[in-house]
């Protein structure tokens, strides 16, 4: 309810009157009865604020009264041809560097496929995505925290490389109480089961028509090992899925892989420096940028190959 103008009026005339009668006779009073007065006149002077602003702005009405909402807006028309999702899932200038998006599609099966790709002729993309697009595999899949502030190469769970993973094993933050998160913390190691990738070696050199480089092998100095022997390397984060990958924007746990390819490096648009050649004459090349949205799946596959 919106308070009248002359019982506004009225409840100033009383405020004005109580502070007269307080400075009038405050030698008396003051001691006694200044607290309750001083609240008295915030309380009545906020309710006469908000009189007052209420008169100016009144309060909405009810959302039942409310008739100048939008129209309630339906579903798709015609949901049997919903729209392409190529908008958000292809780059809009991609005809600049492609002639049959076809073949382009069927090069990108291949790689995906091809044990060539890496190192040691044997380790392909699908190798840690081949199962619903993650990696299903349990026995040497465990990183003993790389990513911990200080590197720690201490296996917790499991002990040590090589360690077939149980049921038991997981969550690897375990809570006395399961379903109470504030109960007393049993373990909680830094170790990640993610996706191992090669051995520990170095590369000597690539061999033209031979799937294996050309490289020597080293102990491995973060524990991969079993009595001394090398055991594949287990990677510090766990392996997402890739189904449906081509719709992120950013790739990689950390986000670095960036959706804007510079046809260089996986930093995008940030990095000035990404130039690529051209031929503009027949003995000629020219440094130019390239700038393809849509396109963290291939910033992503800068820091694979």
């Amino acid at each position: 309810m919106i308070p009248s103008n002359d019982a506004l009026a009225m409840l100033l005339v009383l405020i004005l009157m109580l502070f007269w009668i307080y400075l009038r006779y405050k030698t008396r009073i003051g001691s006694r009865y200044s607290r309750p007065l001083a609240i008295f006149v915030i309380v009545s002077l906020a309710i006469a604020g908000g009189g007052i602003v209420s008169a100016v702005t009144p309060n909405p009405a009810p959302l039942n009264n409310i008739t100048s909402l939008p129209a309630a807006t339906t579903g798709d028309p015609n949901p049997a041809n919903p729209p392409l999702l190529t908008a958000v899932a292809q780059p809009t200038n991609l005809g600049d560097f492609v002639q049959d998006q076809t073949a382009l599609l069927k090069l990108g099966k291949s790689l995906f496929w091809d044990m060539q790709l890496g190192s040691d002729g044997i380790q392909s993309c699908a190798t840690c995505h081949f199962h619903a697009g993650a990696d299903n595999r349990s026995k040497n899949q465990i990183n003993p925290g790389f990513l911990a502030s200080l590197k720690d190469t201490t296996f917790q769970v499991g002990g040590g490389a090589n360690y077939q993973l149980t049921a038991a094993d997981f969550p690897f933050h375990k809570l006395a109480d399961p379903n109470d998160r504030t109960s007393t913390v049993i373990s909680d190691p830094n170790d990640v089961a993610s996706s191992q990738g090669v051995f520990n070696s170095v590369l000597n050199n690539t061999v033209p028509g031979q799937a294996e480089d050309s490289t020597t092998s080293k102990p491995d100095p973060d524990g991969f090992q079993v009595n001394g022997i090398n055991v594949r390397r287990v990677e510090p984060r766990n392996t997402p899925t890739v189904i449906n990958a081509i719709f992120n924007k950013l790739q990689f746990w950390d986000g670095r892989a960036k959706e804007t390819f510079n046809g260089v490096s996986i930093k995008g648009a940030a990095d000035f420096n990404a130039k690529v050649y051209i031929a503009t004459k027949a003995n000629q090349l020219t440094p130019v940028s390239v700038s393809l949205n849509n396109s963290s799946l291939a910033s992503l596959g800068r820091v694979i190959n």
